[in-house]
């Protein structure tokens, strides 16, 4: 559901609130939800088999069984309800503690942490954190506990009261001893028969409340969809894309990232949009990707509004190199040929894409070549540098076989001569291609 959910919810904390809840407890809850049908089911069963005989001695003894049960039912759900109260008001903070963890122990920070000496200040904001959280749940356990005691006291002390009258009735004659024994038994298993009973039915009214996080997930709708009846995509291109009075904001934002944008970009052209830091460059990938749709104004191909194309088949037909390129924990070969996976294993168009993109003479280098696996997480991995991982993503978006071509910056982290190998290949391949 996470891997199908629109680009937008990954920018809102509310989602990772959700996400971070269901994570959490999806791993138990629905397991022990099954338990507890079953064991009420079980336990319900076998104290309607003891009800007729408790009934059978004194209506008043089957109703004492199901009072003596209320009270501790109603604390069960009393403190679920506080459980999952303090879960939700606490959750971001549950997360900050595990970003904490993160910084602490990953390579992404590390030689941050130790260079400016960070370690003991994110420490310690950790530790206050679980300290905290760890109080205010104390403090629920801890009431819950007595709370608990105090009703199964009661619950005791009205067990023996029940076995002194039936201990009277015995000696007044009106039962023999033998009924004595029977009675006595049937009231214990008929208390701990209702008792696991309704137990189980608190802990799946607490189950399902600790598991409206995954419910909350399940039910996202996503906003970037298929349309009923797609528009097949233009093959070859003719016209190209445009952009028409484009005008997108940021979900909670105020200020516009993009305000009135119009312009039109033809096959068999190369064109750089050039503009300041926060200017809109990538916001406007986003939207040629629909990753988002803008409030205002169209983005089409050929004439045909996005909104009207095959999400699958539209995004086959874009390659990108986004500015925070995505680094992936598998082979050198397989960094290139995730920009096309639905296209055959073709050594010879990895070789191609690297080496048009400057990577084939890094990639080479490595212990196992194109089979290496460029993670230090992995044994036996290599780690490349800023500029290298950059020329890697551009291999990817070189390998795909998408006649539109969006780079974002795409040489913020190469040296000169590789920057000006680039668009001397961008060049070449501009006459087959939107750039």
């Amino acid at each position: 559901r996470s891997a199908r959910a629109d680009l937008a919810s990954f920018e809102n904390p509310d989602y990772y609130n959700t996400l971070h809840r269901a994570q959490k407890e999806v791993g138990y809850r629905p397991t022990s939800i099954v338990n507890g049908l079953v064991n009420s089911l079980r336990n319900g069963v076998s104290f309607l088999g003891v009800a007729g005989l408790l009934a059978a001695f004194h209506w008043a003894a089957l109703v004492a069984v199901v009072l003596l049960c209320i009270p501790e039912v109603w604390v069960r759900i009393r403190f679920a309800e506080r459980l999952f109260r303090h879960q939700l008001d606490n959750v971001q903070d549950e997360r900050k503690a595990w970003f904490y963890h993160r910084l602490l122990t990953t390579l992404d920070f590390a030689k941050e942490l130790r260079l400016f000496r960070l370690s003991p200040l994110f420490m310690d904001r950790f530790v206050a954190i679980r300290r905290r959280l760890f109080r205010l749940r104390q403090s629920i356990l801890l009431a819950r506990f007595w709370s608990e005691g105090v009703t199964k006291t009661l619950a005791l002390a009205a067990v023996y009261g029940a076995y002194v009258w039936v201990a009277l009735r015995t000696m007044r004659g009106e039962v023999s001893v033998g009924d004595l024994v029977m009675y006595f038994q049937a009231f214990q298993q008929g208390q701990q028969y209702f008792q696991d009973c309704v137990r189980n039915l608190a802990k799946l009214y607490e189950d399902n409340l600790f598991l409206s996080g995954l419910y909350d997930i399940l039910d996202l709708e996503r906003r970037i969809a298929d349309p009923k009846e797609p528009a097949p995509f233009p093959s070859p291109l003719d016209q190209g894309v445009a952009l028409r009075s484009v005008s997108f904001t940021y979900p909670d934002s105020l200020d516009p990232a993009l305000n009135d944008v119009s312009m039109k970009l033809k096959p068999g052209t190369l064109t750089a949009l050039v503009g300041e830091n926060g200017s809109g460059k990538s916001t406007l990938v986003k939207l040629l990707c629909r990753l988002y749709d803008p409030q205002f104004g169209s983005v089409s191909v050929d004439s045909v509004p996005l909104g009207q194309l095959d999400l699958d088949e539209l995004r086959s037909k874009i390659s990108v190199v986004f500015q925070d390129y995505s680094r992936y924990p598998a082979t050198a070969a397989e960094n290139i040929w995730f920009g096309d996976v639905d296209a055959p294993w073709d050594m010879e168009r990895l070789h191609k894409a690297a080496a048009l993109s400057g990577a084939s003479s890094v990639l080479e280098k490595l212990p196992k070549g194109y089979d290496s696996m460029l993670t230090k997480w992995l044994a036996k991995g290599s780690e490349l540098s800023v500029g290298e991982w950059q020329k890697v993503a551009l291999a990817r978006a070189l390998f795909s076989r998408a006649p539109i071509l969006v780079l974002d910056e795409p040489t913020s982290a190469m040296d000169s001569r590789a920057e000006f190998d680039l668009y001397e290949c961008l060049r070449d391949l501009a006459p087959d291609r939107v750039i």
